[in-house]
């Protein structure tokens, strides 16, 4: 039997607040409880995941990471 996919879900310009607050991923439609979450921001004293300015690419990602 096939494993369950895990959902990654990317937040873009997270900035420093925990991931599920700012998003609220509590209020979506979808189960995030075995959620990947990724967090992106230009500001690396935030401490996002990746630091990475989203007006470059390609972004660092694998194709389809998030689809």
């Amino acid at each position: 039997m096939n494993e369950p996919r895990t959902r990654s879900v990317l937040v873009l310009g997270c900035g420093s607040k925990p991931y599920t607050q700012r998003v609220g991923l509590q209020d979506f439609p979808m189960d995030f409880t075995n959620a990947e979450v990724v967090g992106v921001d230009l500001v690396g004293e935030h401490k996002p995941d990746v630091v990475w300015d989203i007006r470059q690419t390609p972004w660092p990602f694998k194709d389809e990471q998030f689809a």
